[in-house]
């Protein structure tokens, strides 16, 4: 074996080292997590990313809109009754989204607005609800070149709805919770690993389908072969499972195709709620296929 042959292996050896590490460790750091506040939620932005919760954030989007309502320039001090309402507002909006977060609800960005938004009228701040809401859809407008302007088909009958890179990213975290089994907020580390997925899913769907709208098992088809090109084999491996069940799977629909399907051996197959599938030869060898990612070296999937 050549050194560069030698340098190759090495490098590959170390990349699985540091995934089965983050893996491995990830329960030992769930244990040191403390309990449900809003200061240990994570929220998911509009591309797709998680972010730590910050709820003086919060504070500066009713402020902001307060001061507009008002007619407060951003340079003057509040009055102490205007400070004391933006407060009691803000107080409202955190306990909603503790409330939410401690019942596991994914947190978003247009999840946190919509709440401002029923708070302040609920309160009676109409003409703060209503500078509030414009302002949302100001800021929308601005963003004609982000990913929500792709387009997704669920259902070929069906049309085509809003590419919501929160709702990948979502995907992704709760596939790493299921197999981590965590409760309450999620670690760094899977929100880190997270973030590198999701952004990866994002990319190719913007670069794979600027020209036409991209069906829903083609985005999970993205999700399955980043989860494996990264290493997370066992994730991966549930997530497909998980489509599995759901009958998920990306089909062609070719009458060739779907002829030579039905031919096919099938293999019986339980589930962990103790129901049975069928399975045909050519999905395990997809799946198969996939496993081999990266070990092309050391043996093929056909050949098993």
């Amino acid at each position: 074996m050549s050194k560069s042959d030698d340098a190759t292996k090495s490098e590959t050896t170390l990349e699985s080292l540091k995934q089965t590490d983050l893996l491995t460790g990830v329960k030992d750091h769930i244990a040191k997590v403390p309990p449900n506040s809003e200061t240990t939620f994570t929220v998911v932005k509009r591309n797709g990313t998680i972010v730590p919760f910050k709820k003086e954030r919060i504070f500066n989007a009713i402020e902001a809109a307060f001061r507009e309502a008002k007619n407060v320039d951003k340079g003057t001090s509040l009055a102490s009754e205007l400070y004391n309402t933006i407060e009691h507002v803000t107080s409202l909006v955190l306990k909603k989204i503790k409330t939410l977060g401690t019942k596991g609800v994914c947190l978003t960005v247009e999840g946190i607005q919509d709440i401002v938004e029923i708070t302040l009228m609920k309160n009676g701040f109409h003409d703060v609800a209503r500078l509030y809401i414009i302002y949302r859809d100001h800021q929308k407008a601005l963003r004609k070149d982000s990913p929500d302007n792709l387009k997704v088909l669920r259902r070929e009958d069906e049309a085509p709805v809003r590419f919501n890179p929160i709702k990948v990213a979502s995907t992704i975290e709760k596939a790493f919770r299921s197999y981590h089994e965590c409760e309450g907020a999620t670690p760094h580390d899977i929100v880190d690993a997270v973030n590198v997925v999701t952004e990866k899913v994002v990319i190719d769907a913007i670069d794979s389908f600027q020209t036409k709208a991209l069906h829903v098992n083609e985005i999970q088809d993205l999700i399955e072969n980043h989860l494996m090109n990264d290493g997370y084999f066992e994730i991966a491996k549930e997530y497909i499972l998980t489509r599995a069940s759901l009958g998920q799977q990306t089909v062609k629909v070719s009458k060739e195709k779907t002829e030579h399907h039905e031919k096919q051996r099938k293999f019986k197959m339980q589930m962990k709620d103790g129901s049975e599938k069928f399975v045909t030869e050519s999905e395990i060898k997809k799946h198969m296929k996939l496993a081999c990612l990266g070990l092309e070296e050391l043996f093929q999937a056909m050949t098993l």
